[in-house]
C-alpha cells in the first residue's frame, strides 16, 4: 500500500505546486481598460440573487415547501424561466452566488472535491447549472457574473480543515487573519471556476475578502489572478464590507463592489473614483438581503436611477429567487415598471 501511495502524493504535491506558480499576483498592466467597461456602465442596471442551499433548500419561502439533497433541488432550478424573467426586467447582467459560509457549491468543481474530499453530488452538484444559466440568459444577451468568496466554506469543518481556512477557528476574542496556504489553495478553487467557463463569465463580485481578516493587495492579488485566467477581460471587485460611502479598496479592483444598505448615493465625481467604476449594489425588499416585497415606491427608485446614471454610476438591485427559479412577484413588477422607465426601447 504504502509504494503505491507514495506516486500518488507525489503527483498531488506537483501538480499543486504548479497551481502555485500559476498564482503569482496580476500586475496592474494586465488588468482591464476603462474602455472594457463601458458596456457595464452602458447596461445601466443588473440584479443580483442569492442561490443557496440555506436558502432554496432550506428555508420558506424560497424553498418552496420541499427540502431534499443538494443535487436534487439544483434540478429544480429552472432555468429558462428565470432567463425570461431577468429579461422583463431589462437587466444587462445578473450577478449569480456559487457558494457562501458553508460547504455547497452551485456548480462543479474538482479541486474543490480533490481538496475538501467531498464528492460530486454531495457539496458540489452534478448537473452544471451554471452552464445551463448562461446558455439560457445568452438568447437574451444578458451577461454573466459570479459571486464568489474569499473565506470560503468557514463554517464546515471538514472543508475548513482541509483548506487550512484560518476563518473556521476563529476565537471570539482574537480576531483570525488570512494566511498563505489557505489565500493560495483556494485561489486554486477559483481558477478552476474561471478555467471551466472562461469568456461565458463576464465579471467577478468577491465577498468575503475583508481586509479586517486580514486580506491584502497581494492576497487579493492571487485571488484576481485565479479569477482572470479563463477570461482575462473579465471584472473583478472585491467587497471591503459595508461602508458608510461607495469606495476604493484595491488596486485589483476593476468596479467598485458598492455594497450598501440602501440606495441612496449619487456619484459625485463621474463614472471613475480612484480610477474604478463606480457601482452601488442593495436590496430592494427587505430589511435585509435576499427579502421578498419592495421597500422602496417604485416610482422614487426609477428617480434614483436616473440620477445615479446620469452621474456615471451603475446599480444593481437584488431581488428574491424561488427554488424554482423564479423571481418574486411583487419585485419583478417593480423592475418591469422601472425597465419601462429606464430602458423603454427593450
Amino acid at each position: 500500500m504504502k509504494c503505491n501511495l507514495i506516486p500518488f502524493r507525489l503527483k498531488i504535491l506537483f501538480l499543486f505546486s504548479i497551481s502555485f506558480l500559476c498564482l503569482q499576483p496580476l500586475h496592474s498592466q494586465n488588468r482591464t481598460s476603462g474602455k472594457t467597461l463601458d458596456w457595464f456602465y452602458n447596461s445601466k442596471y443588473g440584479i443580483f440573487v442569492h442561490y443557496l442551499h440555506k436558502l432554496q433548500n432550506g428555508a420558506e419561502p424560497w424553498n418552496q415547501g420541499k427540502k431534499t439533497n443538494w443535487d436534487s433541488c439544483i434540478n429544480d432550478f429552472d432555468v429558462e424561466r428565470f432567463a425570461s424573467q431577468v429579461h422583463q426586467t431589462g437587466a444587462g447582467y445578473v450577478l449569480f452566488t456559487t457558494l457562501q459560509i458553508d460547504k455547497y457549491l452551485c456548480t462543479p468543481n474538482a479541486t474543490y472535491e480533490k481538496l475538501t474530499g467531498y464528492k460530486r453530488g454531495d457539496a458540489t452538484p452534478r448537473r452544471d447549472l451554471i452552464l445551463d444559466l448562461y446558455k439560457a440568459l445568452s438568447k437574451y444577451n444578458i451577461k454573466l457574473f459570479l459571486y464568489v468568496t474569499g473565506d470560503g466554506p468557514k463554517n464546515d469543518r471538514k472543508a475548513s480543515k482541509a483548506l487550512n481556512n484560518p476563518s473556521f477557528y476563529q476565537s471570539k476574542t482574537v480576531p483570525f487573519k488570512m494566511n498563505d496556504l489557505f489565500v493560495k489553495k483556494w485561489a486554486t478553487v477559483l481558477r478552476d471556476l474561471s478555467m471551466r467557463y472562461k469568456n461565458k463569465i463576464t465579471g467577478w463580485w468577491v465577498d468575503g475578502s475583508y481586509p479586517f481578516i486580514g486580506y491584502n493587495d497581494r492576497y487579493l492579488g492571487f485571488l484576481a489572478k485565479a479569477l482572470k485566467a479563463g477570461n482575462p477581460a473579465s471584472i473583478v471587485a472585491f467587497n471591503s464590507g459595508v461602508n458608510p460611502k461607495v469606495q476604493f479598496y484595491t488596486k485589483y479592483d476593476d468596479y467598485l463592489a458598492g455594497e450598501m444598505d440602501s440606495f441612496w448615493e449619487i456619484p459625485t465625481k463621474g463614472r471613475f473614483l480612484d480610477g474604478k467604476q463606480w457601482h452601488l449594489v442593495s436590496y430592494i425588499g427587505g430589511p435585509r438581503w435576499a427579502q421578498p416585497g419592495v421597500r422602496k415606491p417604485t416610482p422614487e427608485l426609477i428617480d434614483y436611477i436616473r440620477r445615479c446614471n446620469k452621474a456615471g454610476g451603475v446599480i444593481t438591485m437584488e431581488m428574491t429567487l424561488y427554488r424554482d427559479g423564479s423571481l418574486d412577484k411583487a419585485q419583478l413588477n417593480q423592475l418591469v415598471a422601472i425597465q419601462k422607465a429606464i430602458k423603454p426601447d427593450l
